[in-house]
This record gives structure tokens, C-alpha cells and sequence, in this order.
């Protein structure tokens, strides 16, 4: 018997820019569960993480699953630089992200 894939399904998502950095905040639900994703690409790598959480009912509070430090961290630095400044994409953020979902689902799953 094979394993059902477990899909994320995105909620909300937001992408902006800070004073010298780019972030990404998704939250989405797989098999019922409800996770939420920050990735935050400084100009600084120590100042950079990726770190996904998911929703504990018996909490009523957000617990951290994984983290990916920023000297670890694939997506590119300095997203905020450049003339014109570039428009955020979720693809800017695919590799970290994708990294954090499937290490999430071996813990939680």
C-alpha cells in the first residue's frame, strides 16, 4: 500500500520588502494540519532564516518543526537590491521553501 502525497494548501501568502531585506509568509494546511512558513533573505547571511511552524490546538499556539540557518539557506541574498527593484515571486523562495515543507511532513507526518 503506498502512502497518500500530502499537498500543501496555501491559505494566504505575503511577500514584501523591509529596509534591507525580502520575506515571504505562507500559511497552508496539509492533511488537516495547519502550518505556517517564514523566509526572510537579508543582505547580512547571519540575519537570513528559513523556519516553518505548525498549529497546536491543544496550545493555541504556533510550535517551530524546522529551521534552515541563513548560512544554509538557498535563496539568493540581497533580493532588495537593484534598479528598478524587482517584483517578490514565490519562485525567489522555491528551493528554501520546498525545503522546509518536506522535512516539516517527515517530522509531523
Amino acid at each position: 500500500m503506498t502512502k497518500a502525497k500530502k499537498t500543501p494548501e496555501t491559505i494566504d501568502r505575503q511577500m514584501w520588502f523591509g529596509s534591507q531585506d525580502a520575506n515571504l509568509r505562507e500559511f497552508f494546511a496539509i492533511d488537516g494540519k495547519r502550518f505556517k512558513m517564514e523566509i526572510k533573505s537579508d543582505s547580512y547571511e547571519t540575519q537570513s532564516f528559513g523556519r516553518i511552524f505548525v498549529w497546536s490546538a491543544d496550545k493555541l499556539d504556533w510550535s517551530e518543526v524546522y529551521r534552515i540557518p541563513g548560512q544554509l539557506m538557498k535563496t539568493e541574498r540581497g533580493l532588495i537590491y537593484g534598479t528598478p527593484r524587482k517584483t517578490l515571486s514565490v519562485v525567489d523562495f522555491y528551493k528554501d521553501s520546498q525545503t522546509l515543507i518536506e522535512n516539516a511532513k517527515k517530522i509531523v507526518f
